[in-house]
C-alpha cells in the first residue's frame, strides 16, 4: 500500500461548491481561505456581470472552474473557459467578465494575503 504524505495540522479537503452562490445585483466573491501567505476566493457571475479592472500590491491567480467569460490583464482582454489560468503580476490591472449566455466561477488566489481587499 502507498503511502500519502501527512496533510499539515487543519488541512482538510473543502468542496467548492460550498462557496458558490450567485447574485442578482452584482458578482459575489466567498472567502474559501484567509492565511497570512494567501487568500484564496470564489467569485461567481451571472451572465454579463462583470468585476471592472483593478491594480493590487500582491500578484493574483485568476482560474476559471465552470462557465465561460473573459480575464482581463493589462487592458486586453482574454476569453477563457474551465480549465484556463492566469497568473498576473503585481500591480497589474486585470479584471473578470462573464460571457452573456452563462453563469461563470473563477477561484481566484492573491499571493502574499492582502489585508484589506475583502473583509
Amino acid at each position: 500500500m502507498a503511502k500519502h504524505p501527512a496533510k499539515p495540522a487543519g488541512m482538510v479537503p473543502v468542496p467548492l461548491d460550498k462557496f458558490i452562490e450567485f447574485r442578482d445585483e452584482e458578482f459575489y466573491a466567498s472567502k474559501v481561505h484567509d492565511g497570512e501567505d494567501v487568500r484564496v476566493l470564489v467569485f461567481c457571475f451571472r451572465p454579463g456581470q462583470e468585476m471592472e479592472e483593478v491594480e493590487v500590491a500582491p500578484s493574483v491567480v485568476l482560474y476559471a472552474v465552470a462557465g465561460e467569460g473573459f480575464f482581463s490583464v493589462g487592458n486586453k482582454e482574454h476569453p477563457v473557459e474551465p480549465g484556463d489560468l492566469v497568473v498576473v503580476d503585481r500591480r497589474q490591472p486585470h479584471g473578470i467578465r462573464a460571457g452573456k449566455k452563462e453563469e461563470f466561477v473563477v477561484l481566484v488566489a492573491i499571493a502574499p494575503s492582502p489585508t484589506s481587499l475583502i473583509e
